[in-house]
């Protein structure tokens, strides 16, 4: 199998580059031929910290590199004064009703799109992926056929149920999905073409603003990422310390 990786966002530490080892480690139940993986790296470790050494970082992808594995990385400026005007000229406000900044949603969207305008060979299907948080991922083998060509098909609803407060739209699991070669334009367009879609302040999040995206095509078979075996306890312990996330009741019980 041919398999595109497509990692986004910041890097956060730089010990975090060897989560694509464990990651690939977890996942020796994909007959892989070529794993290429993209990465639009913003050039930050964190979006507040300056300490960036380039050379370091791209050492280290450079030894991930084998027969079978393929690193085509580029390093962007990241500037957050971008998305704030970017939101402003949106109209979007500042905080949203959530007590989320709405220009962080645009900085996520824009990390995807860039990431996937690197992708520049066909594969068997694309892995999106956080590179944080990308070793939490056991295993996608139950998912789908995972030896298996995808055509027309993405594996992006979320199925941890978050409290929800009443929307209609699903969930796009935006820190891990799947989805066939030919979702690329989608989501390499996604940011450039937020200014056409209609959002509600309560939905700006990264996540429904994709899951609005995808929606728009009628004709793509579109699937919950039922049976993703995650370690679930480490990821939410992660998650806590970096942000507050609310889970439902049952969801907790069943931990």
């Amino acid at each position: 199998m041919n398999i595109s990786l497509c990692l986004y966002g910041f890097i956060r530490h730089i010990e975090n580059v060897n989560n694509i080892n464990i990651f690939v480690n977890n996942i020796k139940f994909v007959k892989i031929d070529k794993l290429t993986i993209y990465y639009s790296c913003p050039n930050k470790i964190e979006e507040t910290s300056d300490n960036f050494d380039e050379n370091e970082i791209l050492r280290l992808f450079k030894i991930i590199e084998c027969e079978k594995i393929e690193v085509k990385i580029v390093f962007r400026n990241y500037d957050k004064c971008i998305f704030v005007e970017k939101a402003i000229s949106l109209n979007y406000p500042r905080l949203t009703s959530n007590k989320l900044h709405s220009y962080r949603a645009l900085s996520c969207l824009y990390g995807i799109s860039e990431t996937m305008k690197l992708v520049d060979k066909e594969c068997d299907y694309i892995i999106v992926s956080r590179l944080d948080i990308i070793h939490f991922i056991i295993s996608f083998n139950n998912v789908f056929n995972v030896n298996e060509k995808l055509i027309n098909t993405a594996y992006i609803w979320r199925t941890i149920p978050y409290i929800s407060k009443g929307e209609n739209e699903f969930h796009v699991e935006d820190r891990f999905f799947i989805c066939s070669y030919d979702c690329i334009p989608i989501l390499q367009e996604v940011y450039d073409n937020i200014g056409h879609l209609v959002i509600d302040e309560k939905k700006l999040c990264s996540e429904i603003i994709l899951g609005i995206v995808f929606n728009q095509y009628n004709n793509l078979n579109k699937f919950h990422l039922h049976n993703l075996i995650l370690d679930i306890n480490k990821l939410n312990n992660y998650t806590m310390q970096r942000v507050s996330i609310k889970y439902s009741k049952t969801f907790l019980d069943e931990m």
